[in-house]
């Protein structure tokens, strides 16, 4: 659940002043649309659409689990909207 929850995660995280949040920065490949990652920690959080879903991916999760994932992520974003990151 947690890969498609990451974005409400990231925001709930955000009003905690005890938190400090840092990101891995990574970039979207504009030929293979594959995540990359820059190897730089920064402050911040990553502002990649569906991020959690793509690092999952990335990470190589089962096939029928990635897709029972993206098919949750569908049904949540047709009932709170794309506002999810």
């Amino acid at each position: 659940m947690f890969v498609t929850h990451f974005g409400p995660l990231v925001n709930y995280l955000k009003l905690d002043r005890k938190v400090s949040l840092i990101q891995l920065q990574v970039e979207v490949s504009s030929i293979s649309k594959d995540l990359r990652f820059l190897y730089k920690a920064t402050s911040g959080t990553v502002q990649i659409e569906d991020y959690g879903m793509r690092l999952a991916e990335k990470c190589a999760l089962p096939k029928e689990m990635m897709k029972s994932a993206w098919e949750s992520l569908e049904i949540i974003k047709r009932f709170q909207g794309d506002g999810l990151e």
